[in-house]
């Protein structure tokens, strides 16, 4: 039997879901991911309230990511630079 809801079908709150793949996987380092996260949801990581199927990952603090590229990840030389939460986050 198939699945009755999209949160059945979503990955658990600390796995996320890459482009290309069947199955969820460890949230990357750096990196916060909340139920229903999915690499393929990039448009949707600067949305104010994501719906569940279009979560989005979040950075952990003291990491950035830019909007274009918001997988490649970097470590911040002072947290207070880098607050975490979507891509493009930055406090300077």
């Amino acid at each position: 039997s198939g699945k009755t809801n999209v949160a059945a079908c979503l990955c658990q709150r600390g796995d996320y879901m890459p482009l290309g793949s069947a199955g969820c996987v460890e949230c990357p380092e750096g990196m916060k991911c909340p139920s229903g996260s999915n690499e393929a949801n990039a448009e949707f990581s600067t949305a104010v309230s994501p719906s569940e199927d279009q979560k989005f990952l979040e950075l952990a603090p003291r990491y950035w990511a830019s909007v274009d590229h918001p997988m490649t990840v970097f470590l911040c030389k002072m947290e207070e630079w880098c607050p975490g939460g979507p891509p493009g986050t930055c406090s300077r």
